[in-house]
């Protein structure tokens, strides 16, 4: 398909949750790769409270052009991520994440990951030139701060 925008899925889901008395959706796959230039924090968040992320096992919102990547998806837009369930005590079952070309993520934001995401096998973060800020040391101040 073309012309479709992460805004416009979005949409769409929003509105079969709606036709569905605004129960989540589950799904095992999100992939919208490419489509990292439109992403923003508010997005995730969105995507986050109608999909059912207890079930996500695979999710690629990377960004098509590595080279210009994007800066709109930040730290507080992955933490949306790591909410392990969508009730106390269920486990993510998120297995493969491309970021590809978000460059506002730090360290600190994919440690958070790695950490409530612990199947995680699959991580691609090419492009990501913000990762090298933040967790250099796991024992940082800041590090210990955003893995609590």
């Amino acid at each position: 398909l073309t012309g479709v925008t992460v805004r416009g899925t979005i949409d769409l889901f929003a509105s079969v949750s709606a036709a569905h008395n605004g129960q989540k959706l589950c799904m095992k796959k999100i992939i919208m790769g490419g489509s990292g230039e439109q992403w923003t924090d508010g997005l995730l968040v969105q995507l986050r409270e109608l999909v059912c992320f207890s079930a996500l096992e695979e999710l690629d919102i990377g960004c098509c052009n590595l080279f210009t990547g994007s800066h709109h998806v930040t730290d507080a837009g992955l933490a949306s991520l790591t909410i392990a369930g969508d009730d106390k005590g269920v486990k993510s079952k998120l297995r493969y994440l491309r970021l590809a070309g978000h460059r506002s993520i730090s360290g600190c934001g994919v440690g958070k990951v790695m950490s409530d995401c612990s199947k995680l096998s699959d991580l691609d973060l090419a492009g990501c030139r913000g990762i090298h800020v933040g967790l250099t040391d796991p024992r940082s101040s800041a590090a210990k701060d955003m893995l609590q």
